[in-house]
């Protein structure tokens, strides 16, 4: 049974296995091949290579060959056991990867849902709409002759012009909002 350490590997870990998957290799160029499939970005150091070499054996996932040949390098070859447990780690980060993909076409799809929520919060209303609501609720329903009224009109054009500001304002902070769905890291 793998010690509990190697059930999730980390990359230097797989990458170790990865190696070793094409036949048997000696540290140096396990090392070679890791920083060359991942152009630099992996690089495992001796202490780490031979550490982790050391807990694979333990684990039973590679063995060493060729232990007899005097001024041979150290040689490891991958058993049965180590590659149950590299296609089981590429099974879960194949998992892993189909997990992300869904959360971003779930991302997706909830912008556009955002987008056309937005759409409807940012729907202007009609002249004849904001003047009717306005003047209810200046004359409490009560008909008047606002036309010839100055200080109605004039309170109609400041509420008309505070709801404008009050529009643009649920713009701006709608139109934050997506941008802050479209770029999650700014």
């Amino acid at each position: 049974m793998p010690k509990q350490s190697l059930v999730t590997m980390t990359e230097p870990m797989l990458y170790i296995l990865m190696a070793l998957r094409n036949g048997p290799k000696c540290g140096v160029d396990i090392s070679e091949i890791i920083t060359t499939k991942t152009e630099g970005r992996v690089n495992v150091g001796p202490a780490t290579l031979y550490t982790l070499l050391n807990k694979f054996q333990d684990a039973d996932y590679i063995v060493e060959i060729d232990k007899d040949k005097p001024g041979r390098k150290r040689t490891y070859q991958m058993t049965i056991l180590g590659k149950r447990a590299y296609a089981n780690e590429i099974k879960r980060l194949q998992s892993c990867i189909m997990d992300a993909k869904a959360t971003e076409k779930e991302l997706a799809e909830d912008n556009v849902n955002k987008t056309q929520e937005f759409k409807t919060i940012t729907k202007i209303e009609t002249p004849a709409t904001s003047t009717n609501n306005i003047f209810k609720n200046n004359i409490n329903d009560e008909p008047k002759d606002v036309l010839n009224d100055t200080t109605t009109i004039n309170s109609f054009s400041q509420q008309l012009k505070s709801k404008e500001e009050e529009k643009e304002k649920e713009v701006n902070n709608t139109m934050n909002i997506i941008e802050k769905y479209r770029n999650p890291g700014s």
